[in-house]
């Protein structure tokens, strides 16, 4: 079971309205990645959990439609979003100066390590052209050379003198 996530928005913060929903930054911000099972698991949980929340608070409730709100269906700010993710950095054992970018880094780097088509990375990274996503490809490509450099050390080195035993060789080996 896969299914797809589709960005069609993001959330701004203005000085004269506050938090608002606005357009994504750019074209290639607009687009649909698929997830895996267990994601597509655990957005279903939550989905039931807001449902159970939104008949509770009934007229109460704004919704705005978002996957993830407030309790009463408004949006999360981004500051409290933020705080929420140092707090399970924390509970994961990363190092507190990770940041949301080091995620999205990482998601890329590992999924062209992998060997995922660049084209599709790119996509789903919402970047704007390939051109972008190769500069993590770039970073790939001199980790190999480094394991490359590592394992032909390895078997081309020159092999270590081995020590002579003394002593007598036991009966009925040469």
């Amino acid at each position: 079971m896969t299914g797809v996530l589709v960005i069609r928005q993001s959330l701004i913060r203005t000085k004269k309205h506050g938090l608002k929903p606005d357009r994504p930054k750019s074209d290639t911000s607009y687009r649909s990645v698929v997830l895996g099972d267990q994601a597509i698991s655990l957005l279903k949980q939550h989905r039931r959990k807001q449902q159970e929340i939104k008949l509770k608070m009934g007229q109460a409730y704004d919704d705005q439609d978002w996957v993830f709100c407030r309790p009463d269906g408004t949006p999360w700010d981004p500051k409290t979003c933020y705080s929420h993710f140092k707090k399970l950095l924390a509970k994961a054992g990363l190092p507190p100066q990770t940041t949301l970018h080091h995620m999205r880094h990482n998601f890329v780097t590992g999924r062209i390590d992998a060997g995922h088509d660049i084209k599709e990375v790119s996509e789903d990274a919402g970047h704007a052209g390939i051109g972008i996503t190769k500069r993590y490809d770039h970073e790939t490509l001199e980790r190999k050379r480094k394991a490359a450099r590592e394992l032909e050390e390895r078997f081309f080195s020159k092999p270590r003198a081995r020590k002579r035993r003394t002593g007598k060789r036991s009966a009925g080996r040469p």
